[in-house]
């Protein structure tokens, strides 16, 4: 029994070992002085946090989004923590001849670009068997799915030459499913088999330098979250510090990074290994059925 006991209060100090230096903080914001950071979904919500995250640690923003006024108030707010250091491109990004425009204006405000931020998204938060509208689904495709891969090639050369960074914006529907986010969890998961893909095919071409970070995020405050039904109710983590997060994992060029950390990371492995019970447990966050009828169907699945 005491051999016993001794066993688990070692694997215990030695869990919590992992776990404190899983969470340390290495990061230096003085690796992203000077460094030049384009921003797609730069006028709002996580984009504009991200902006002024940059610009505190010295990096010039270009930001890219539909609203220009709205663009323009980000840059002003940028701009006020140092004079010059944020500018802006009008686009919609659904098409691939609006992707070569913010390529070539790009290139002709800066020279070359270090950080490539996508983070641009439609959101469609309906259940699809009752609203399944086959017209939408090219759409969202083309804005949360096409219009990354279009910009992450069109700007390879010049992240080769910086050897930088991508940053893609996901969440947790790009790794699990949720219900009422049958599209745009579709459109998620896409990235994530695309820049898991193509991180491999940089590596094998010799540009194994250039990294690529993929963002798995939990419910964060932002407009987007007046899309569910239930928002209201639901507890949404700060949209700034979810920015900072992505910063951070951006300049520690992690291949993944999670934000709530321990939620997010403890969500993936339930999800994969109890998808039944997460599931139940998913949809009681969200307030699509009640915990009585949650568990009663769960047990009966079971």
């Amino acid at each position: 029994m005491a051999v016993s006991v001794r066993f688990v209060a070692l694997l215990g100090c030695v869990v919590f070992v992992v776990i404190a230096w899983c969470l340390r903080d290495t990061f230096d914001s003085g690796v992203l002085e000077g460094k030049k950071v384009l921003i797609t979904g730069g006028s709002s919500g996580i984009g504009e946090e991200l902006a002024i995250q940059y610009c505190k640690f010295g990096a010039t923003v270009i930001l890219i989004a539909r609203r220009e006024q709205q663009l323009q108030r980000v840059v002003s707010k940028c701009n006020k923590i140092k004079a010059n250091q944020a500018v802006y491109i009008v686009a919609d990004l659904s098409s691939l001849e609006e992707a070569k425009k913010v390529h070539s204006k790009t290139l002709e405000l800066v020279s070359n670009i270090d950080i490539l931020i996508l983070n641009h998204v439609a959101q469609f938060s309906k259940n699809w068997v009752i609203n399944n509208d086959l017209s939408k689904v090219p759409g969202h495709f083309a804005v949360n799915t096409i219009s990354y891969i279009n910009l992450a090639t069109l700007f390879l050369p010049q992240l080769k030459k910086s050897n930088g960074s991508i940053i893609v914006v996901s969440s947790l529907a790009g790794t699990t499913g949720f219900a009422k986010e049958t599209c745009y969890s579709a459109t998620k998961h896409a990235l994530h088999g695309f820049f898991n893909s193509l991180r491999q095919d940089l590596i094998l071409s010799g540009h194994n330098k250039i990294s690529i970070t993929m963002c798995v995020l939990g419910p964060i405050d932002t407009p987007g979250k007046n899309h569910f039904k239930n928002h209201e109710k639901m507890y949404w983590y700060p949209a700034n510090e979810c920015a900072l997060a992505i910063v951070k994992g951006g300049a520690l060029k992690l291949r993944q990074m999670y934000y709530p950390y321990m939620l997010m990371k403890f969500s993936e492995f339930g999800f994969f290994y109890f998808p039944e019970l997460f599931e139940t447990i998913a949809q009681v966050y969200t307030y699509d059925i009640s915990l009585p009828s949650a568990m009663y169907r769960y047990f009966r699945l079971t």
